[in-house]
C-alpha cells in the first residue's frame, strides 16, 4: 500500500487484487459514501492510517482540511489543549490563542491514530464532544458548535482495554459505528510482488537510485518472512536492499532478512563468525528481543516495556524504529 496521485485513488493507493485487499476496498469506498465514525483495527504497519486519508479523501468532506492526531506522541498535560484549544492567558505561557485540532476539522475529518492510548480523562471529554457536537477550549467562557467526523485507529484490542478497564465502553460505541480491519502483509498473498515492485520506484525515486529487479531467490526470501512489522518493515527492507546490492539486481543477502535461527547468537553458538557489523547486530538483537517480548505479552505494550525493563515511550519508539 502507498500514496500516489491518480485519477484512481482507491486502485493505486491500495495495491493489489487478493481477496484480502478486494474486500478492503469495497469497505472503503462504502465508508467514504456514509458520514459515520469509524474505527479502523488492524496490526502496525498495515495502512490504518493511509486507509482512513482514503475514506476521507472519497467524502463529501475530502475538499476539507485533513487532521490527523497520533494519540501516543501528546504529553498527557497538553492533550486537552491540544483538542479542543485555549484562549489567551488560560494557563502559564498561553500568550495566544490557539484553535484545537477538533475545531481545525469542523466539516472535515478528525483522525485518532492510537486511540488506545488516550488518556482516560481525555476520554470522557472526547465522548461528551461526540456526543454534544460542542467544544470548550480551556479558558473559555462559551461552548462552540463543531462538525467533525472522527475516525480512530489502534493496533490493540481495545476489548481488552475495555476489560482492564483503561478504555471507556461508551466511547468505544460511539467510535465504533462501522469498523473496518486492515489486513496483516501476509494475508495478501500475491499482493506482495506488486506491493514491492511499486515500494521499490518509490525508495528508488525518493534515494535518487537506479530501480533494479529483486531476483528469484530474493522474491522467495521474502514471501517467506513473516514481516510482523506488514508493508512498514517491507518498505525498510526494500531500502536496504536497495542500497547495498552491488550487481544488477537485488539478491537476497543484501535484504538483511536474518531469521531468528540465523541470529548472531545463534551463529556463535555454531562457532561461526557473525557476519554483520556491530551497530546492525545490536540493532538486530534489539528487534529480536522486542518482538519475542510482544508475543509473549500478547502484543500489550505495558506489559512488554515491563518485561524488557524500559518506559512505554522508549517501547513506542523502537516499535516504530523497527517496523513492529
Amino acid at each position: 500500500m502507498e500514496w500516489t496521485s491518480s485519477p484512481d485513488p482507491l486502485n493505486e493507493r491500495l495495491i493489489g487484487t487478493s481477496p484480502a485487499m478486494v474486500k478492503l476496498k469495497q469497505w472503503v469506498h462504502r465508508l467514504a459514501e456514509l458520514d459515520v465514525n469509524v474505527l479502523i483495527e488492524g496490526p502496525s504497519g498495515s495502512g490504518k492510517e493511509l486507509v482512513a486519508e482514503l475514506i476521507h479523501a472519497l467524502s463529501n468532506r475530502g475538499n476539507h482540511r485533513w487532521v490527523p492526531i497520533n494519540c501516543g506522541a501528546i504529553p498527557t498535560e497538553l492533550f486537552e489543549s491540544e483538542l479542543f484549544g485555549h484562549r489567551a492567558g488560560a494557563f502559564t505561557g498561553a500568550n495566544e490563542a490557539q484553535l484545537g485540532l477538533v475545531a481545525m476539522a469542523n466539516h472535515s475529518t478528525l483522525f485518532l491514530d492510537e486511540i488506545g492510548e488516550l488518556p482516560k480523562k481525555m476520554q470522557v471529554k472526547l465522548l461528551r464532544a461526540l456526543e454534544t457536537q460542542m467544544i470548550r477550549p480551556l479558558g473559555a467562557s462559551e461552548e462552540v458548535s463543531i462538525n467533525a467526523r472522527v475516525i480512530a485507529a489502534t493496533n490493540q484490542s481495545l476489548d481488552q482495554l475495555i476489560e482492564s478497564g483503561q478504555f471507556r465502553r461508551d466511547l468505544y460505541h460511539r467510535l465504533s459505528v462501522a469498523r473496518v480491519t486492515t489486513p496483516a502483509l501476509s494475508e495478501l498473498g500475491h499482493d506482495l510482488i506488486t506491493i514491492s515492485e511499486r515500494l521499490l520506484d518509490r525508495v528508488a525515486k525518493r534515494l535518487q537510485l537506479p530501480k533494479k529487479p529483486l531476483s528469484h531467490a530474493a522474491y522467495q526470501a521474502l514471501a517467506q518472512h513473516p514481516f510482523h512489522g506488514n508493508v512498514r518493515e517491507l518498505e525498510h527492507c526494500l531500502t536496504r536492499g536497495l542500497i547495498w546490492s552491488s550487481g544488477p539486481e537485488i539478491d537476497q543477502a543484501a535484504l538483511g532478512l536474518l531469521s531468528e535461527p540465523e541470529s548472531v547468537s545463534h551463529q556463535q553458538a555454531r562457532g561461526q563468525e557473525p557476519t554483520m557489523a556491530l551497530p546492525e547486530a545490536l540493532e538486530q538483537t534489539e528487534r529480536i528481543m522486542i518482538a519475542r517480548a510482544l508475543r509473549a505479552n500478547g502484543r500489550k505494550r505495558h506489559q512488554t516495556a515491563a518485561q524488557l525493563g524500559i518506559t512505554e515511550r522508549a517501547l513506542r519508539y523502537r516499535l516504530r524504529k523497527h517496523g513492529l
